[in-house]
């Protein structure tokens, strides 16, 4: 005689199996995000000898590009300086940090501690990137634009350096707007690749 209960007994069991996997699936979910570390990521900067040219800023878009291949590694959690930081503001009208250190660029040293290290620890980060334009120039005969991208990054537990990249771009365009649009996106891009090595290497003495 046939078992009226076996069909639901069938979904039942379905449904366990369906409620595990879920839970499995959710558990390592929360383990992947656990495990992501997180990115103070500054504003790219210019030396004092480079001029955007008109129409293209360079700060702006080599930010974004840095930004794009960052977000777009699933151990980093990027989260973007700004002044309006609760713990910035805060450490500014108290003076345990100067107005300039609010300036870009980002890169290099105040008061004997790397900038973006005391800034990214505000921040709450793990670890923090920085950068600037080091030099610019666009050659008007074959329309060709050339950028070199300076980028640190940086282990703010340790208040240590992980890597500096200098990054060349160079790009032709239609005019040089576009060119350095070009040149600047490409020079940021590889960048940041270059910086994702220096932030998920593992630490000195790890096996």
């Amino acid at each position: 005689m046939a078992d009226p209960m076996r069909p639901l007994r069938s979904t039942l069991k379905g449904l366990g199996r369906t409620a595990i996997v879920s839970a499995l699936a959710l558990i390592a979910s929360v383990c992947i995000a656990a495990e992501k570390k997180i990115v103070a990521l500054f504003p790219t900067g210019t030396s004092e000898s480079v001029m955007s040219p008109q129409g293209v800023d360079l700060e702006t878009a080599a930010t974004n590009a840095i930004d794009k291949v960052l977000r777009a590694n699933d151990r980093l959690q990027v989260v973007m300086f700004s002044r309006a930081n609760a713990a910035v503001r805060r450490a500014l009208t108290e003076g345990t940090i100067p107005a300039a250190l609010l300036l870009p660029p980002f890169t290099g040293r105040t008061g004997g501690e790397y900038r973006a290290v005391t800034l990214g620890r505000l921040m709450r980060a793990q670890l923090a990137v920085a950068s600037t334009v080091s030099s610019y120039r666009f050659a008007r005969d074959t329309k060709t634009a050339h950028v070199i991208l300076t980028l640190e990054a940086y282990d703010i537990t340790t208040g240590k350096i992980l890597g500096v990249a200098s990054v060349s771009g160079e790009a032709e365009g239609e005019d040089e707007k576009s060119a350095a649009a070009n040149a600047i996106a490409k020079a940021a891009a590889a960048a940041a690749t270059e910086a994702i090595d220096f932030l998920l290497k593992p630490p000195k003495g790890d096996g």
